[in-house]
């Protein structure tokens, strides 16, 4: 991705502090929005802020427009919903499993883990060397 769209090291490493920073700075806000409001509302707006930022980064690279403040408010955006979405799992697995928190709590993080591979064994699998396509596909 940074080839095609001509992004520097430096630049690919700074979209990365973006997407990092989306992660550590909704935390908070997470947290308390799920104890306030339960996980549904979590859940519902992390999958469409997810959706919508791979979807209009798959545009971003299909018109291999470079824009590095544009991709970075995307990944940070996406590190938000990843957020999100891994504290609503971790709340709904605890209100699930009182009893065994630390299992509860640990199943989420791992399955949080091993999503990535996951979803690079199937871009492999079902688009290999096309990047297009497999943005599209994480955002449906």
């Amino acid at each position: 991705m940074a080839h095609k769209l001509q992004y520097s090291a430096s630049e690919t490493s700074r979209i990365a502090t973006f997407g990092s920073a989306g992660v550590i700075l909704s935390g908070p806000l997470a947290g308390s929005l799920i104890d306030k409001t339960g996980y549904s509302i979590a859940i519902i707006s992390s999958s469409l802020a997810l959706s919508l930022s791979y979807f209009l980064f798959e545009r971003q690279y299909v018109s291999a427009n470079s824009n590095i403040t544009y991709t970075c408010c995307l990944f940070f955006i996406i590190g938000c919903g990843s957020t999100f979405v891994n504290a609503a799992a971790i709340k709904c697995s605890i209100v699930t499993f009182p009893n065994m928190r630390g299992v509860a709590t640990a199943l989420p993080v791992a399955f949080y883990g091993i999503s990535a591979m996951i979803y690079s064994y199937f871009g492999s699998v079902l688009f290999p060397g096309d990047t297009a396509g497999f943005l599209l596909f994480l955002s449906y």
